[in-house]
């Protein structure tokens, strides 16, 4: 079998297990869609059902919501690993997830309110409720955080080279020069036939400051192909001989910065250098505010078990239950990681859309 060949029937094996993956995660949204539906209906009966008081019906209750509970929360589970790989990559499905496994969350303060008396089974149902819902948060995170670590990857090691793909494979870096936040002459691409000869490198300025270089202006390549002298030891000589082309307002010249291969490696240079340090202050806010924001979280979670008591007229006396320890830790770390991700993005965004 010839290389080609390997080469066909590889992507081939490859594309069908990705087409495989694909199946079972559409699968795990029905099937997960399904067993979510029938817990939480059953789940509802119960809340909403009669209060029960025979202690033979008690127990067989609560045996059926035991069971119930793994039937909901495998379709939680399956419901939002399905939707993470089919809508990986989507801004909005992490916090989507998440606001779904509050509402579940939340339940308990909501529904026994609405359901009138509540029995021991319709306790232990909405106590299930509860559970899946800290199910879902815990895959949401996950995929805030994936969906982090991925952007952060592609972008730092491949953003600058997607940018600058149609510039064609007949421009290759120069594997040497690659001095991290260097000028535009310490960078990949920038050739040392013509860096030899050119007024920029000599007068230790950087093109996109000057907004002329040797990917835009001919005059520079001109002049390295022609051999035209070049002061090299007088600063100042030789930025009166860089090239101005005055054909060009300083916003063309910019937009024109915007598609070159040696500023788009500038800016990945800085992306690589911004992300830890954005990484490692949220990581010290966290460690600082993390006590304060959790007293608040608790404050915030039995407030809003009022407000919503307020609401489903269970009236201002109705006492609410303090949330466990771990629940503000949780809403804590959700809402730095959600900050972070949002923040690399707009990070992400200002580098590689607005490229400033």
């Amino acid at each position: 079998m010839s290389y080609d060949n390997k080469s066909a029937s590889n992507r081939d094996l490859t594309d069908t297990f990705f087409d495989f993956l694909a199946w079972v995660a559409r699968a795990l949204v029905w099937l997960g869609l399904g067993a979510f539906l029938v817990g939480l209906g059953f789940m509802m009966f119960y809340v909403f059902g009669p209060n029960l008081t025979d202690p033979g019906k008690i127990q067989q209750a609560t045996n059926n919501i035991l069971i119930l509970s793994k039937v909901l929360d495998a379709g939680v589970l399956g419901l939002s690993v399905g939707l993470g790989y089919l809508y990986f990559g989507e801004e909005t499905l992490g916090p989507l997830i998440l606001v779904g496994s509050a509402a579940l969350y939340f339940a308990p303060l909501a529904l026994p309110s609405v359901a009138g008396t509540q029995s021991s089974a319709g306790t232990a149902a909405l106590g299930a409720i509860q559970s899946a819902g800290v199910l879902g948060g815990v895959v949401g995170i996950i995929i805030v955080l994936l969906s982090v670590i991925v952007a952060v990857r592609e972008r730092a090691t491949l953003g600058a080279k997607k940018d600058t793909l149609k510039l064609g494979k007949d421009v290759k870096a120069e594997k040497t020069q690659n001095v991290l936040l260097g000028s535009c002459w310490q960078l990949p691409f920038c050739r040392k036939f013509v860096r030899d000869r050119c007024p920029i490198y000599h007068s230790k300025r950087t093109c996109w400051r000057e907004l002329v270089g040797c990917m835009c202006e001919e005059e520079i390549i001109m002049n390295a192909m022609q051999n035209k002298p070049v002061a090299k030891n007088d600063l100042v000589a030789a930025s009166a001989m860089i090239p101005r082309n005055h054909k060009l307002t300083d916003a063309q010249k910019r937009t024109r910065c915007k598609s070159c291969v040696i500023y788009n490696e500038h800016l990945r240079h800085k992306y690589r250098v911004t992300v830890p340090a954005i990484i490692g202050t949220y990581i010290l806010l966290y460690l600082l505010l993390r006590s304060p924001l959790s007293t608040e979280f608790t404050g915030l979670i039995t407030s809003t078990g009022r407000l919503i008591g307020s609401f489903t007229m269970t009236g201002s006396g109705h006492k609410v239950a303090a949330p466990p320890v771990w629940l503000p830790e949780i809403l804590t770390a959700v809402i730095f990681v959600l900050a972070l991700s949002y923040t690399l993005k707009i990070v992400e965004y200002l580098y590689f859309n607005l490229k400033i």
